[in-house]
């Protein structure tokens, strides 16, 4: 790693992070204040799940990190079990093998109520707390010393005194010690820590807190290498959002946004205004000064069980931050404990860490629409048996000999003998958001994968159309291959389009007159024609993607926008 750091800036450093994801509760779980990664039943961090993470979309990782009892006093010094660091190291590896971001921090460690706990800015013996906190990240740089650019320390957490008052000025001096000892001594720890982007938070990672007249001091540099150009930093600023709480934290509100449909069921005191307004304070404090800033952790609980709006919401509201992080240029990184409930509280999993699989794939995708276009996979289809059509047993995609199938490829001769038991062409079939019409019949049994168009909206409401690669309706598996004339005309809501990878076709007016869409990304490749004014009158229109190379007839006038 060492021999190829790429001394990146601020710019560059925010593009590379990308969208984040947290490998919560893992790393910072622990027992009587032993930490232990599968002591809050999220299992062994696998080579697989961090690949998946990969695969979806993600550029960066933080990693929480507790050390606790791993911290011993010897020979006059605190020193950490080298164990440890090796296991840390594992996990950290498997990161950045993937050409991942990965963020370790200090995280149990200063957090009131968990066993163990030392880094306290309330407690009285300071001067042992700093020694401590001093030889600790010591013992961390020098073991990472020789890192590329891909790892970045964080020297902390949630670092207040427990109470969510005013911040306390003595504790927040405290705070702002903490920080000034961490740069100085990873800076002066060896190989690349000199250039290293370091990440530190104000109180409670409180964006208010932190940007306001409470007390946060931005640290001094005095140690950073001569290497780092005189006008750039090589500081990051960590906040956390979680607002509104009653939404985002506790489900107590299960909606939010551009989607209630209730107001008695949503806070009434932040919506997208407030979350805009909060970042740029972030970006008129910070990044105006060359400081980057992470949202080292944000998300909203999965209340899905008491309100079936609950999912939208959440949907709008993870991308509704990476939409104004980007603006302002900060560092998304989603928070997942592996919670994987729907009534609220710690329900923050968008994986499966056992199966290493994508769980919320409709959240993932609200975030890679900012981030990743490419990696929108669009809806999962739930069939009856409540399988999704992007689960390991529906994968495969069609050919003109046959389909995958649970039982293996099924060549043309099987097909011409199973029955299409399956509604006829020309026969209108829905689910819970979309209207299609059959274009080719399928069979129950799986041997005849069936055909489907899609004629409109089910869900009079949505703002982002996912017309998904295949769906599963009545036991009957097909392929969705066109978009039918005037499926969308003169929508008024919708804003963005995503387009599955086995439509051929888009008809006449198909989204014509849909004035408030903005971005549409065809992410099939065998698409072959787009029909007379497909999106016509679509004035606000301004990010097109065409992933296909086969297309060969563009209708009149088809993307005219006035």
């Amino acid at each position: 790693f060492a021999d190829n750091y790429n001394n990146l800036s601020k710019s560059e450093i925010v593009d590379a992070m990308g969208a984040g994801w947290n490998l919560g509760n893992q790393l910072e779980a622990s027992v009587n204040g032993n930490p232990a990664e599968d002591a809050w039943n999220n299992g062994i961090i696998t080579k697989g799940l961090i690949d998946a993470v990969k695969d979806a979309g993600f550029n960066s990782i933080r990693i929480p990190v507790s050390y606790l009892n791993k911290i011993t006093y010897s020979d006059g010094k605190y020193v950490v079990d080298t164990d440890w660091l090796a296991r840390i190291k594992e996990v950290v590896d498997m990161c950045i093998d993937n050409d991942l971001y990965a963020i370790i921090n200090m995280h149990g460690d200063g957090y009131v109520g968990v066993d163990g706990s030392w880094l306290l800015c309330a407690q009285s013996d300071q001067t042992t707390i700093k020694e401590k906190y001093e030889d600790t990240w010591n013992c961390i740089a020098t073991y990472f010393k020789d890192y590329d650019e891909h790892l970045i320390f964080e020297s902390m957490n949630e670092e207040f005194d427990g109470t969510y008052n005013t911040p306390n000025k003595t504790y927040y001096s405290n705070i702002n010690v903490y920080n000034q000892i961490f740069v100085d001594t990873v800076r002066q720890s060896g190989g690349n820590n000199d250039k290293r982007w370091l990440l530190i938070p104000g109180w409670n990672t409180d964006i208010d807190y932190t940007v306001g007249n409470y007390g946060f001091e931005l640290p001094t540099d005095n140690y950073l290498s001569s290497d780092v150009p005189t006008d750039e930093k090589r500081i990051m600023i960590s906040v956390h959002y979680y607002s509104p709480w009653e939404f985002a934290g506790e489900g107590s509100k299960t909606q939010w946004g551009d989607n209630i449909t209730d107001s008695s069921k949503a806070a009434n005191w932040d919506d997208k205004n407030y979350m805009k307004a909060q970042f740029k304070k972030l970006y008129d404090k910070f990044v105006t000064a060359g400081y980057p800033v992470v949202i080292g952790e944000y998300a909203a609980t999965n209340a899905n069980s008491s309100d079936d709006q609950n999912q939208v919401c959440r949907v709008d509201y993870y991308n509704s931050v990476c939409t104004y992080a980007k603006e302002y240029g900060l560092v998304p990184i989603a928070w997942d404990n592996g919670g994987y409930g729907s009534s609220g509280g710690n329900q923050f999993a968008l994986f499966n860490r056992a199966l290493k699989s994508v769980i919320q794939q409709d959240i993932v995708d609200g975030i890679m629409e900012v981030y990743n276009p490419d990696k929108v996979v669009g809806e999962q289809q739930v069939d009856d048996s409540g399988k999704t059509d992007n689960s390991e047993e529906n994968k495969g995609d069609s050919s003109e000999t046959g389909s995958d199938t649970e039982g293996g490829r099924i060549d043309k001769k099987d097909e011409d003998t199973a029955k299409a038991d399956g509604p006829k062409a020309g026969v209108t079939v829905k689910d819970k958001k979309y209207i299609y019409k059959v274009t080719k019949a399928g069979s129950t049994d799986g041997k005849i994968v069936g055909e489907l168009s899609v004629t409109g909206l089910k869900k009079k409401s949505l703002t982002v159309v996912k017309i998904a690669a295949n769906v599963t309706l009545g036991g009957v598996r097909y392929k969705v291959t066109s978009v039918a004339d005037k499926a969308f005309k003169n929508n008024k809501k919708i804003k963005k389009i995503f387009v599955g990878k086995n439509v051929v076709s888009i008809g006449a007016n198909a989204f014509a007159g849909c004035k408030k869409l903005k971005q549409v990304s065809i992410n099939s490749t065998v698409l072959k024609s787009i029909g007379n004014k497909a999106f016509f009158g679509t004035k606000k229109l301004k990010k097109v993607i065409i992933k296909s190379t086969k297309l060969k007839k563009v209708g009149k006038k088809a993307f005219l926008r006035k």
